[in-house]
């Protein structure tokens, strides 16, 4: 009984297997959207089967083909992987190919954030039309400003903005991140108004959360403060 089920366990792993080296080669084969994705929900549970050689693979044809987007892909995937290092170079890769493209110099921008590139970074966000693609460009001013921690530069460039731009789910996380970072409770005011606030606040612990529980005291301190001036200027 125990070598029968040991021998149908074997098989449904070796059957497990081939699903995902079907799904490795589609993407080496086409790196589009749909294949993209059912790569990337198996990386917590499958970070093996990302191995060198299916990279090097990948990264040959879509550098063949000229491919942005599939290597834009392939980046992603190594950022999925915390590989920020294969990812920048990725991106180097592309970015040289077509410097023209907003979504090859936003990503790129975003791993020398992540790589904490300074020197690159002024001359990358010089490329993006700021008319054109203003959304990007103010995303851009903000993960730059937190990196070198201009917190005066931040904090008017959100109050400016939040409104507009409050919709946007990586706005409001950029937003979230510096309410915690220059322990700004009116950050967090404003991004606890947003649709993303459950999902943002749900994951907090240690000491991000101590903070995030400090700034809603302030706030509410803030509101009852406002109601009692305004009781005296009745």
């Amino acid at each position: 009984m125990l070598k029968k089920k040991t021998i149908l366990q074997v098989k449904h792993m070796n059957d497990k297997t081939s699903i995902l080296d079907i799904r490795k080669m589609a993407f080496i084969n086409n790196p589009n959207n749909d294949n993209f994705y059912s790569l990337l929900k198996k990386i917590d549970k499958h970070k093996e089967i990302f191995d060198n050689k299916f990279f090097a693979e990948a990264t040959k044809n879509a550098l063949i083909k000229k491919d942005t987007n599939g290597l834009l892909f392939i980046s992603r995937l190594y950022i999925g992987l915390n590989r920020n290092v294969e990812a920048e170079f990725i991106l180097s890769q592309v970015y040289n190919i077509d410097k023209s493209n907003i979504d090859v110099i936003y990503s790129y921008f975003d791993i020398l954030c992540r790589r904490k590139q300074l020197s690159l970074l002024s001359s990358i966000i010089k490329n993006i039309n700021k008319k054109e693609n203003e959304l990007l460009y103010t995303k851009c001013l903000l993960k730059y400003y937190i990196l070198t921690r201009q917190s005066n530069d931040l904090d008017n460039l959100v109050k400016s903005c939040f409104e507009k731009y409050k919709k946007d789910r990586e706005f409001v996380w950029l937003v979230y991140i510096s309410a915690i970072q220059n322990d700004n409770y009116q950050f967090t005011n404003m991004v606890s108004k947003t649709e993303y606030q459950n999902e943002l606040f749900s994951d907090l612990s240690g000491p991000e959360e101590r903070k995030i529980k400090i700034h809603f005291y302030l706030n509410i301190l803030n509101i009852l403060s406002e109601k009692i001036n305004d009781n005296k200027n009745c």
